[in-house]
């Protein structure tokens, strides 16, 4: 499934007032998650305040840093089974269930790998590192592996396929392609799959949406 089809760069890393930048030649480029971060909508942002008030700060931090655990031992899980599918699962049993659903009705899917944590720039104005890049039931995508409390609505991860524009608009510079599609695969911590797919059609609302949060950033 790996294709070594581009050439992706190594990028290293540097905070700058507490925030990622990536080192791309002699510039130092905000992240994408980073530039999401800082222009949060306002409705956004009194969602999340409020989010956090109704249950607790407390109980906010540990279902915050429960989601992380799951999200970074998944994404491991994701990345070894493209090495070697023998390499054992890593996590408790929650973790490798929801990998083992990913695998099985998400990642079952991806025709070719280009590139996993595959670092992209927008020369001048961002850079990042994708989930996954690579053929998708067919059709050149950015994949992006997600869990989830409970499931999600369309209406809800706008910011998600914002972020995949992020990364359509860079790779296409960066290698002449034409990303067809942006995929969000979810798996809840309930057990539960989800496929999100944003093909050509759905993806100019995204890319203008990027392109506000990137205007209001540098603004």
């Amino acid at each position: 499934m790996r294709v070594d089809r581009f050439a992706y760069p190594d990028l290293s890393t540097v905070e700058i007032n507490n925030k990622r930048h990536y080192i791309v030649g002699d510039e130092k480029l905000p992240s994408v998650t980073t530039i999401l971060s800082e222009t949060k909508s306002e409705e956004t942002k009194k969602a999340l305040a409020d989010w956090r008030v109704r249950i607790g700060e407390e109980e906010a931090e540990k279902v915050l840093q429960t989601s992380l655990r799951i999200g970074s031992a998944m994404h491991k899980n994701i990345e070894n089974h493209f090495i070697d599918p023998a390499i054992p699962l890593e996590g408790n049993l929650q973790i490798k269930t929801m990998t083992n659903i990913m695998l099985k009705k998400g990642v079952v899917n991806i025709d070719e790998v280009w590139g996993s944590e595959a670092a992209l720039f927008f020369k001048g104005l961002y850079a990042g590192r994708s989930d996954m890049i690579g053929v998708y039931k067919g059709k050149p995508s950015i994949i992006d592996f997600k869990n989830s409390v409970k499931p999600k609505k369309e209406k809800w991860i706008g910011d998600y396929f914002s972020q995949c524009s992020a990364y359509k608009m860079a790779h296409d510079s960066m290698f002449n392609t034409d990303i067809e599609q942006y995929v969000i695969l979810v798996v809840t911590q309930g057990f539960e799959f989800q496929e999100f797919v944003i093909d050509r059609n759905g993806q100019q609302q995204y890319m203008n949406a990027w392109m506000d949060h990137l205007d209001k950033f540098y603004s």
